[in-house]
This record gives C-alpha cells, sequence and structure tokens, in this order.
C-alpha cells in the first residue's frame, strides 16, 4: 500500500464506529490458522493454544462489521449478491455457456 501510494487500511481491533472503518478493515493476524483450536487438537497438534486465532474467529468478526455498517438485512444480501456476480464472471472466463 505505501509503495502504491494507497492509505493503510484500519485494523479491526482500533476500531468503534462505522466512521472509523469508512475505508476499509484489516482483519489479518499473525500466526492465525485456517483451522480451529479443535480441529488441530483432534489431529494430534497439542501444541495449539485455545485463544489461537483462526478463520472462524475473524469470519465473525466480518460479519459483526458487517451488521456495524449495514444493520439490516441488507449485509447479507450483499455477500449472496457478491458471490453469485463472481460465480458469474468465472463462467464467463471460462466459457461455460449453460445458462443462455
Amino acid at each position: 500500500a505505501d509503495a502504491l501510494g494507497l492509505p493503510f487500511v484500519r485494523p479491526y481491533w482500533s476500531g468503534r464506529s462505522s466512521e472509523d472503518f469508512a475505508g476499509g478493515a484489516n482483519f489479518a493476524v499473525g500466526a492465525a490458522t485456517a483451522l480451529s483450536p479443535e480441529v488441530l487438537w483432534e489431529h494430534g497438534f497439542t501444541a495449539a493454544r485455545a485463544d489461537l486465532v483462526h478463520l472462524d474467529m475473524e469470519m465473525k468478526w466480518f460479519r459483526d462489521l458487517l451488521h456495524l455498517l449495514c444493520p439490516t438485512d441488507v449485509a447479507g444480501m450483499l455477500i449472496y449478491f457478491n458471490i453469485f456476480c463472481q460465480l458469474n464472471f468465472s463462467r464467463q472466463v471460462r466459457g461455460d455457456d449453460t445458462f443462455r
């Protein structure tokens, strides 16, 4: 961001109101994992700490922020609309014309 002259995105935990996130939000956490500690323990990774930040937590933070920014049901609709647009775009790129 710095090299391109773009502003840095505010870390999620430093914002309090929707105005704080007008330029976006950064959910990144160093050493975060995709899997929860429980899943890691089930697979023998006993060193995983119970307070380990994982993708499910970050997705909850995203949903919480989404409801802060857009407190009505429109927030959920935006996610579905985005997923639909991505699927439609990838079909166009692949040349999949099953919907014609």
